[in-house]
């Protein structure tokens, strides 16, 4: 997996520097008929976590899913620098400037699932890549390199890094498989490495 780090570094020039060059503002009309950057699509838990898988003796079933579709024509991007204190994806700006930042590089769906079980807490967010583009080269993943360090506990490149100051403490560890990058933050409750290791693994496995 080392082989891929060039490649990546080179790729994070392209986060840093913007993933689009600016585009001319389109006029009322033309707006008003543009496809839209993100649409959301109908709920499924499909490829995501489910609580049972989690915690098989949890009581309780406590869960929210969601999901929806990049247009990589409607998604344009001004610069946007990485930003480790921000939460996944590390993007500074608004949740319309990240979604057009992530149509933008190449990701085509995200589907997310926030599973709890009393005080503790787990957010999977999954980005499927357009095409035939590797998970391992996207630009994403050197965010790994540069604000967390690499696991070598798990069986694809993988990274731990410090959850965002927008989630309530804890860690994340966000991983590359095929065409989709992994990004599950253990938030709140008392998890511990090998408890966040299992749940990735879990995650990897249904993917």
């Amino acid at each position: 997996m080392m082989r891929h780090l060039p490649r990546l570094a080179a790729a994070l020039l392209l986060l840093v520097a913007g993933c689009s060059e600016a585009h001319p503002a389109a006029s009322p009309s033309a707006a008003a008929s543009a496809p839209a950057c993100r649409t959301e699509l109908p709920e499924t838990t499909s490829g995501l976590l489910q609580v049972r898988q989690v915690w098989p003796d949890s009581p309780d079933d406590v869960h929210d899913y969601s999901a929806a579709a990049y247009d990589a024509a409607a998604c344009t991007a001004t610069p946007s620098p990485v930003d480790c204190a921000h939460p996944f994806p590390w993007i500074a700006g608004t949740v319309t400037q990240t979604d057009a930042v992530l149509g933008a590089m190449g990701v085509a769906y995200v589907h997310e699932a926030t599973l709890t079980r009393g005080s503790s807490t787990v957010r999977e967010v999954v980005l499927t890549l357009r095409g035939t583009a590797e998970a391992e080269d996207h630009p994403l993943m050197q965010v790994g390199l540069r604000c967390g360090a690499m696991t070598h506990d798990l069986p694809v490149l993988a990274f731990q890094l410090p959850v965002g100051s927008d989630d309530t403490g804890g860690t994340g560890i966000l991983a590359a498989s095929s065409d989709k990058i992994l990004w599950l933050a253990f938030t709140e409750g008392d998890w511990t490495e090998a408890e966040e290791l299992r749940v990735t693994k879990l995650a990897l496995s249904v993917l």
